[in-house]
């Protein structure tokens, strides 16, 4: 957590049909609130096709462009 500066927008990406993530999605949020000061925290929930959801959530037109 040293890396991450204050005021940092911090991403988590997660999987929704895995119950165990939950927590471990608690878990960091937590660490990164304890660790960083005020942190902007977004959640992305992964649907069954995460590209396609990105592609749709962002100018890109193919997947491949964002790697």
């Amino acid at each position: 957590m040293i890396g991450i500066k204050e005021r940092s927008r911090i991403v988590f990406v997660f999987d929704t049909d895995i119950d165990t993530n939950v927590t471990i999605l608690k878990d960091n949020i937590n660490s990164v609130k304890k660790y960083c000061y005020k942190p902007e925290i977004i959640t992305i929930p992964q649907v069954q096709n995460l590209e396609e959801e990105l592609l749709r959530a962002t100018n890109v037109k193919n997947v491949i462009d964002i790697t």
